[in-house]
């Protein structure tokens, strides 16, 4: 279960990545690396029931118009703007749900799960600014779960019998989300596998 994440930081990470980016998207990609042979290994046995569960956000929307960013990805982004926070954590929730499905694509033989786990009042939204906290709680028209509903999403991923792979599945266990230009893009997702496999060898 790939989920660790913060919202509307600046800089970088000590590897050189753009914080968002780094967190949200490359230290699952590393982990998820490192994980990959024994995932492989243990989906020969017989009776197995391997899975990946990717969490991205419904904010994956924000992201960048060109998608990722991918000259941008080792820059600070200081002077992102008021809602550069935003649009930076989308691009990296837009980078979760593509390898989620590049990683289906690629390994049929796993069965690799993206969720929006719900918007949850968790520390990723309580530590905003006030304002920009306003802001979340006006854009989901009060419609704030609990740790434990968000949580429900994840595990129905992870145990679920109805699970498909390679498909997004928004806040209410079962249900698909909708995708849009960008989250479709295979060329995208495929260019962006690459390109992380060729950042990850400095760990090997």
């Amino acid at each position: 279960m790939l989920n660790a994440g913060v919202l509307d930081d600046t800089g970088t990470t000590r590897d050189g990545f753009q914080i968002h980016f780094g967190i949200n998207y490359m230290s699952h990609a590393l982990f998820l690396k490192l994980l990959l042979p024994t995932l492989l290994s243990t989906a020969t046995l017989p009776g197995s029931d391997v899975r990946v569960v990717s969490l991205t956000a419904n904010a994956f929307r924000m992201h960048p118009e060109s998608g990722i960013e991918f000259e941008n990805l080792k820059s600070a982004h200081e002077g992102a703007g008021l809602f550069g926070g935003f649009v930076l954590y989308g691009q990296s929730k837009l980078a979760v749900l593509l390898q989620g499905k590049e990683l289906a694509r690629r390994y049929p033989q796993l069965t690799s799960v993206i969720v929006h786990p719900h918007r949850s009042n968790t520390g990723l939204i309580s530590n905003l600014p006030f304002w920009k906290k306003t802001l979340v709680w006006i854009g989901s028209f009060g419609d704030m779960a609990s740790v434990e509903v968000g949580a429900m999403t994840q595990i129905w991923a992870a145990v679920g019998k109805e699970v498909e792979n390679g498909i997004y599945y928004e806040s209410n266990p079962g249900a698909k989300g909708a995708l849009e230009n960008a989250s479709e893009d295979q060329d995208l997702s495929k260019k962006l596998w690459e390109w992380t496999e060729n950042e990850l060898k400095r760990f090997e």
